[in-house]
């Protein structure tokens, strides 16, 4: 599919990880899908990088999400910059 485009929104958590950052993840995805997606696009997609996440609460926190959102763990040592997701 030559055109297509998919917009990616990713975010960065320092610590252990908290059930409300993939919601405001998930805002900026809507943002982005009601600002810069045109139709014909591939779905937008979310990325959260912790230092530690992982079990159950990761995946209750992100069971009723519509968006495509990925968790997953970045070790502290990498230098990663903090930002608000």
């Amino acid at each position: 599919m030559s055109g297509c485009t998919a917009y990616f929104a990713i975010g960065t958590q320092d610590g252990k990880f908290s059930p409300n950052t993939p919601e405001k993840l998930s805002f900026y995805i809507s943002a982005i899908d009601g600002t810069m997606h045109n139709p014909g696009d591939r779905s937008d997609v979310g990325l959260l990088l912790c230092e530690i996440a992982s079990g159950p609460v990761v995946e209750y926190a992100l069971h009723s999400l519509v968006q495509p959102i990925g968790v997953s763990n970045i070790p502290s040592d990498t230098g990663a910059a903090s930002a608000s997701a």
